[in-house]
């Protein structure tokens, strides 16, 4: 705000302090949403409103929607609750705490059918939970995770062909016929909507009149390397910005202070940095935000889509994986099971599963604590 971070409340002291951007703490904020009765919200109201109307305008305009914004690359604005943020659907039930209370118990999910990801040895996840430790990642990178899957599969005699397009996708009686060559029973996609129902409009034009409404947010995400090692004031794991401060640039992410073994041989701190439109000045967005003064040594460009998860999202999204399911095609990936990596991990372990009519093993790499 103003051009200035501002540390959001990690404890209970400081929530009940009252940041500069909120008229009181959030703590009050809070207290005072779940306490006082509110009247019924519309079914499709957005997640900003339903934070709005429940806790205020400070909470929704720049709480919530700086964190929607990193997640999904779009303003709370766009997103419906249901589908982008389902643990908060109670929130919408009219009345005061009681009601609250019965709606939130009545939501919670029975059994393990929510994703939360465990590496394969509990023990050290134990004692890093004990230390407090916040985010993981693999030694060498996340390809490690697909290095070690491949070499697994050939030791049981799985036949993986890599590096070969999918231009055609038919049917022909009970098989899918991939280029026109390869037949299979089932098809698992990963594919953007857009791109699948383009394969699929030959041969299913309706269910590929229905992936082409799916939409998406574009970005553009820039991965920086300083020629010194220079962290920001304040060790984090990064600042995500709202709507209403800067219209184009969601967030920068601390990549050094997360993943400090990550970082160059030659010693310079490494920054990722987000935005809707793209910046001519990196530099420029470092110094402002951070008063970094090290120059840029090396920078990539990438750009991505993440998937808007509107109201036609929510009411559409399960039917057209059942009309696929009848296909033989199962929807893989972050338009279809949600947009965060443990999510994409487990409905794939869930998909192959499913498909091979495995019993599922909650001492593998899911698992679900209530």
């Amino acid at each position: 705000m103003d051009d200035k971070l501002h540390k959001l409340p990690y404890d209970l002291k400081s929530a009940m302090k009252t940041l500069p951007f909120m008229k009181s703490s959030l703590l009050w904020q809070g207290a005072k949403g779940i306490l006082t009765p509110m009247e019924t919200i519309d079914n499709d109201s957005t997640l900003y409103d339903l934070i709005e109307t429940r806790f205020g305008e400070d909470m929704a305009k720049y709480l919530v929607d700086s964190v929607t914004r990193g997640i999904y690359g779009t303003s709370a604005r766009n997103l419906t609750v249901d589908n982008a943020l389902p643990v908060a659907a109670f929130l919408k039930t009219p009345g005061g705490p009681i009601s609250l209370r019965n709606s939130f118990l009545e939501s919670r999910p029975a059994g393990h059918n929510q994703p939360n990801l465990l590496p394969y040895y509990p023990f050290y996840v134990k004692q890093s939970e004990l230390k407090g430790v916040k985010a993981w990642n693999l030694e060498n990178g996340l390809h490690g995770l697909i290095e070690k899957m491949v070499k697994k599969c050939e030791m049981q005699n799985v036949e993986i062909k890599a590096n070969c397009g999918v231009e055609s996708v038919s049917f022909q009686q009970n098989e899918i016929i991939l280029n026109d060559s390869y037949g299979c029973s089932n098809f698992v996609s990963a594919l953007s909507p857009s791109i699948l129902s383009e394969l699929l409009r030959p041969s299913l034009p309706h269910l590929a009149n229905l992936l082409a409404q799916y939409e998406e947010t574009k970005l553009n995400v820039y991965l920086v390397e300083l020629s010194e090692k220079e962290l920001p004031k304040e060790h984090g794991f990064g600042f995500l910005v709202p709507s209403c401060e800067d219209e184009s640039l969601l967030g920068v992410t601390f990549d050094s202070c997360v993943f400090p073994e990550h970082d160059s041989p030659k010693g310079g701190s490494r920054y990722t940095i987000m935005s809707l439109e793209p910046i001519d000045d990196l530099h420029k967005i470092l110094n402002k935000t951070l008063g970094i003064e090290s120059p840029i040594s090396w920078k990539k460009h990438l750009k991505a889509t993440i998937p808007l998860y509107n109201a036609w999202h929510r009411d559409n999204n399960e039917r057209v994986k059942t009309l696929a399911a009848k296909k033989g095609i199962t929807l893989i990936g972050n338009y279809f099971n949600g947009v965060a990596v443990n999510n994409c991990i487990y409905h794939s372990i869930k998909a192959a599963e499913d498909l091979l009519q495995v019993q599922t093993s909650h001492e593998r790499l899911i698992a679900t604590k209530f």
